[in-house]
């Protein structure tokens, strides 16, 4: 019993020292890996950090450190994926949040600075920014950039469109000033798009009311006439004046 007893402490001693002496070794290993990012040696920077990764794959350090790795090297897309894979882990981001949401909200706004000539991709990129926090910067650069494509559209005579973009940059945080602008602008595609879609219609109408003698084309003046029954007879008080 004894023996056995004795035998059960030394593995338990082994295992722990053993679990210990890995810790300390992936400690080392992210030390090292860190060191050659700051040097600028990022090929060894992300080989040592891989292979602290593979000893532990959820190690946040080393998982940070390959993230931050990328952001040095300006390699936005890689250093999302690495930042996106911390915040798929409920336990990490209870305890991490508060830096890897930041971090990676910038990362989209970069993204988005990145790729302004293709709207849509910037704009997937500021929104993901917004999602990660509703007071973003990304709001107003957003705002400027759909207010930008509201006004292009606007210029081809495409309302429709122009009206969308107005909307969606109106649902965005911005400055009053910004927000009075485009609230103005929008206004303005309103009443353009209500003529638009009227002058099927009136062209219709037209030739009708000029028959009719109820429209002059070289002023454009549409003429309207309207009756209405007075009650009473000529002679009764008022009666004229109310005919009138």
């Amino acid at each position: 019993m004894m023996r056995s007893a004795i035998l059960r402490l030394a593995l338990g001693a082994a295992l722990v020292g053993t679990a210990l002496t890995g810790c300390g070794d992936n400690k080392n290993t992210i030390a090292k890996a860190r060191r050659f990012a700051q040097q600028g040696n990022y090929a060894e920077a992300h080989k040592a950090f891989d292979e602290a990764l593979a000893a532990d794959a959820n190690d946040y350090n080393a998982l940070w450190g390959k993230a931050d790795t990328y952001r040095r090297e300006g390699n936005l897309a890689k250093q999302a994926e690495v930042l996106e894979k911390v915040v798929a882990q409920e336990e990490l981001m209870k305890s991490y949040a508060g830096v890897i949401k930041p971090a990676l909200e910038e990362n989209y706004r970069k993204q988005a600075e990145q790729k302004m000539a293709d709207a849509a991709a910037a704009e997937g990129f500021l929104r993901k920014a917004i999602e990660l926090n509703k007071k973003s910067e990304a709001n107003q650069t957003l705002a400027n950039l759909l207010y930008k494509e509201a006004k292009e559209a606007h210029g081809k005579k495409d309302l429709a469109k122009a009206l969308e973009y107005y909307g969606k940059a109106l649902d965005l945080r911005m400055p009053r000033a910004l927000r009075n602008k485009i609230k103005m602008q929008q206004e303005v595609a309103e009443f353009l798009k209500f003529k638009q879609d009227f002058e099927p219609t009136w062209q219709a109408a037209k030739p009708k009311l000029i028959e009719a003698g109820q429209y002059d084309e070289k002023t454009d003046t549409v003429f309207v006439t309207a009756e209405v029954e007075v009650d009473g007879k000529v002679g009764d008080e008022g009666y004229e004046q109310n005919a009138e």
